[in-house]
């Protein structure tokens, strides 16, 4: 050993150290270069690798972009409903006009009772208001009260159905066997009046009923006094008006 420490020394002796260092005494010295350079060569590929893989792999990861949003057209709805012909009408677009005409009407009395119903109106007036008991002529009263109800009937398009009603107490009397001729003749003069006051006659007809319509029970005073009444009852314009 003192003597390798003392060719490091000298000249090439570092070298010569360094080489005895690495490659035991008595090995082959050739062969033993040949093996290191085979190591450092894969040393270097492991290196190249390494920085290959490096190079392609991302540290910092932009986040992931979002997913295209897709195109949505809008398609139009298929229309619906019945296809009309020129110079037809729908009849759903009528309906609404007949249901407003079915409106009660604004009157300005309280002798006049009005009913809605879903295809009429009824204009309901007490007997009392129009006739003396077991009479059939109008009263001055009688007149007045429908004459407030002129405009009324003469703006509605429909049929107008005059319906004479009484109550189940008997009469009988040379002018009126029974309650039917005496509410057929009730009806029929509110209707004639009706008629020179200006309501189109074609538009109107009278019914008599007698006892057979009551809105009251006739077991009592005020339910018949309820019974004994004319009602005009204003028809929708398709409306069968048969009695």
């Amino acid at each position: 050993m003192s003597e390798l420490l003392a060719q490091g020394r000298h000249g090439d002796g570092g070298s010569r150290f360094r080489e005895e260092l690495l490659v035991p005494e008595g090995a082959d010295t050739e062969a033993e270069s040949g093996w290191m350079l085979i190591y450092l060569d894969v040393l270097t590929l492991l290196l190249v690798l390494f920085i290959v893989l490096l190079a392609f792999s991302d540290p910092d990861p932009s986040p992931p972009q979002a997913a295209p949003e897709t195109l949505v057209i809008p398609v139009p709805a298929p229309a619906t409903g019945t296809a009309l012909l020129p110079g037809t009408e729908q009849p759903g677009m009528e309906a609404e006009p007949a249901a407003r005409e079915m409106d009660g009407p604004d009157l300005e009395t309280d002798r006049v009772e009005v009913i809605e119903e879903r295809d009429r109106v009824s204009l309901r007036i007490q007997d009392s208001l129009l006739f003396q008991s077991g009479a059939a002529s109008l009263t001055t009263e009688g007149t007045s009260v429908l004459d407030e109800l002129v405009q009324v009937l003469q703006d509605h398009p429909g049929q107008i159905s005059v319906e004479g009603h009484t109550d189940n107490v008997p009469i009988r009397t040379q002018a009126f066997p029974s309650n039917w001729e005496l509410s057929t003749a009730r009806a029929t003069e509110v209707l004639r009046y009706l008629e020179s006051a200006g309501v189109p006659a074609e538009r109107m007809r009278a019914v008599g009923r007698a006892d057979t319509d009551p809105v009251a029970p006739n077991t009592n005073a005020p339910g018949r006094a309820a019974n004994r009444r004319v009602d005009l009852i204003l028809h929708r314009d398709d409306e069968q008006t048969a009695p």
